[in-house]
C-alpha cells in the first residue's frame, strides 16, 4: 500500500507455500540484484529510490512519523505476535489451522510451529523482562 501511495511502480507476486517456506521471509522486495526483507528496510529502500510519501513533511513531522513507526515496532508488533502465535488458545484455534491449511502435506505440521517459535524468539529478544502471560494466568493473580 505504501509503495502504491508513494508512486512506485511494482508488481505484487503472491507467494506459493512450497518447500521455500522454511527459508523465505515475507514481505520481500526484490529489485534487480537487491533483496530487502524487513518492512522498515523496505521503506528506507523506497525512500532512497525517491519514492517517499513523506516528501512534503517538515523535519518535525518526519521525526514524528519515524517515532510512530518505532513505537509500533516496539510495542504493537510484539503484542500482535503474542496474540496470534504465542497465546495457546489463539494458536490452537486460529493460527495453526489457518497456516497448516495453506502449506503442502509434510510442511503443514512444521510451518505453524516454526512461525510460533520465531514469534516467541522475537518477543523474548525485544523484552528483557519475563514474557507475556496468557489471560487466564493474569486473571488468576
Amino acid at each position: 500500500a505504501y509503495a502504491k501511495f508513494s508512486g512506485a511502480n511494482l508488481t505484487v507476486s503472491p507467494i506459493d507455500w512450497t518447500w521455500r517456506t522454511l527459508t523465505v521471509t515475507t514481505p520481500e522486495l526484490v529489485c534487480g540484484d537487491c533483496t530487502v526483507t524487513e518492512p522498515s528496510d523496505i521503506l528506507n529502500f523506497l525512500r532512497k529510490q525517491r519514492f517517499n510519501a513523506d516528501y512534503e513533511l517538515t523535519a518535525r513531522q518526519g521525526a514524528d512519523t519515524m517515532a510512530y513507526i518505532a513505537l509500533v515496532e516496539e510495542k504493537l508488533r510484539p503484542a500482535l505476535l503474542h496474540t496470534f502465535w504465542v497465546d495457546a488458545e489463539n494458536y490452537a484455534n486460529l493460527m495453526r489451522p489457518w497456516s497448516a491449511s495453506r502449506s503442502p502435506f509434510p510442511l503443514n505440521f512444521l510451518v505453524p510451529s516454526r512461525h510460533a517459535n520465531k514469534a516467541l524468539a522475537r518477543i523474548l529478544l525485544s523484552k528483557v523482562e519475563s514474557p507475556y502471560y496468557s489471560i487466564t494466568e493474569v486473571e488468576g493473580k
